[in-house]
Parts: C-alpha cells; structure tokens; sequence
C-alpha cells in the first residue's frame, strides 16, 4: 500500500500553501469586519477598551505570518521554525473552535457535537504539515519517525472527517434553519437525510477498514476498502457540494475561492485515501 511516495512531496507542499495563504487572506479581511466571526472571538482575549485594536492588529499580524509559511512551503528547503508554525498554529486554530464553539450548558448538540465537529473537520491542516515533516527531519527526530507512519496519519485525517461529517448531521437535524434554507433554494429535505445516511455508512465502513488485519483473503479486503471509499467520498462530496453552492456562493467568486483553498488538506487527504491499495499491507 502506498499513500505519497517519498521523494515526492508536491502536492503536500501545495496543499499547505493553499491552506495557509487562504487561512492568511480571511484573517486579514476579517481584521477589519468589526462583526466578523474571528474578530468577534479575538476580541474576547483584549481588554474592554482595547479589544477592536487588539483584534485587527493580532489577525493581521498571523495573517501575514501565515501567509508568509505558505508560500516558504513551495521552496526547495523547509526550515524547521516553518513546520513548527504550520503545525502548532494549525493544531490551535482547530481546537479554538472547541474553545469559542464549545460549552457545557445549553442544548448538548450545538454546545459540545459542533464544534467537536468543527474541530474534526480542520485536522488535516495541522496533519498535512506533520506528514511533509516526517519526510524531512533527520537526526534527532528519527526516534519518533520510526514510531510514526504517514499512511496512518492520513488515514487518522480522513477518518476524522467521516465523524465530523456525521456529527455536522446531526447538528443540522435539529436545526430549524438549515431546513428553511434548503426549502428556500428549492432542495428537497431528503437530501439532508441522504447525507446523514451516507455519513453512517461512511463511518462504519472505515471502521471496518481498520479490522480488515483480521481478514485474510484479499479479495474481501479490497472489497471492504472499495465500499468504504464510496460511502466516504459520496457523503463527503454531498457535503462539500452543498457547503460550496449554498453556503459560500452568494457571497461572491474571490470568497468562494478562499474557502475552498483552505479546505485542499482535506481534498487531499480524500484523494490519498482513494489511492490506497491492498497489497501484503493493511491500514
């Protein structure tokens, strides 16, 4: 089984380009949206008098720094201060949502479901860069390495989506709004359901994968990753398809564009997973 050939790391470098320098740009736009959801949940760590100033100035600041990573992710050499920034501000970013989303008081499935959720959905932005960086650290770092295998941390970053896209289900099913808004653009209600049915089955399937050591005969293991494969990229190309069209589409092109560059790790934790292949390995 193969996920990314060694000596090959271009699309990684190209996904973390894609994310930061998307991450950086909203961060810089959001610095001057007083009401803007960033701007919103930064100006909750600046005092009273401070927290609008604060705010613009810490989101345009990480935003060109995250800008900045990006772009160094396209040259010949990575330096190390570059990974550790890539990692650690994208493992904290995903886990802000937990922070600023999360609470345990009030309705359980907005509280504690969705941003779970949320933070799922964002792990392969902090994944993606600790792979490359399994691909060009030596020395002391060969300890952990060997310990660590890339395919699985793919693997990890796909799997968190099938559950983020599950957990996203049921957060919509209990609310009203997504509901109007699907009856507004004229889609069906059974699409809603569709996807929660298809994230199930998705679910279950890489579940299944991870069992399939157990399973001898080869032609049933390609046959269990094959169904998990369909179940996985049609919940998840329903999802995304509805994110793009409904969600980020009326607010323009340039917009519309951002967005789905900042989602490429994702993109490319999907099209790895569909590379795998079954050989004398198993996931």
């Amino acid at each position: 089984m193969n996920y990314i050939p060694s000596n090959k790391t271009t699309f990684l470098r190209w996904a973390v380009f894609c994310c930061f320098v998307a991450h950086g740009i909203v961060a810089i736009q959001s610095s001057g949206v007083y009401f803007s959801e960033w701007s919103h949940w930064v100006q909750g760590i600046f005092p009273e008098n401070e927290k609008y100033i604060g705010s613009s100035f810490f989101l345009k600041t990480v935003g060109t720094i995250d800008i900045v990573v990006g772009i160094s992710f396209l040259n010949p050499r990575i330096y190390l201060p570059t990974f550790w920034w890539a990692i650690g501000w994208g493992a904290l970013t995903a886990f802000s949502r937990i922070y600023f989303l999360g609470s345990f008081s009030g309705f359980f499935v907005f509280n504690v479901v969705h941003p779970i959720a949320e933070f799922l959905t964002r792990m392969p932005n902090f994944m993606i860069p600790t792979v490359l960086l399994l691909f060009h650290t030596r020395g002391v770092y060969d300890v952990i390495i060997s310990r660590v295998s890339e395919r699985r941390l793919v693997f990890v970053a796909v799997l968190a989506q099938a559950m983020a896209i599950f957990m996203a289900y049921i957060v919509d099913l209990n609310q009203p709004m997504l509901s109007y808004e699907l009856i507004k653009k004229g889609m069906p209600l059974f699409f809603l359901h569709g996807v929660g049915a298809l994230s199930v089955a998705a679910l279950v399937a890489l579940v299944a994968v991870i069992g399939t050591k157990s399973v001898t005969n080869l032609r049933l293991r390609s046959g269990i990753l094959l169904t998990s494969k369909f179940f996985f990229c049609g919940s998840y190309l329903l999802v995304e398809g509805f994110n793009v069209i409904i969600v980020n589409a009326p607010h323009g092109f340039a917009f519309t564009a951002v967005r789905i560059m900042e989602h490429v790790p994702v993109y490319l934790c999907v099209a790895l997973f569909l590379n795998v292949k079954f050989g004398n390995e198993s996931v």
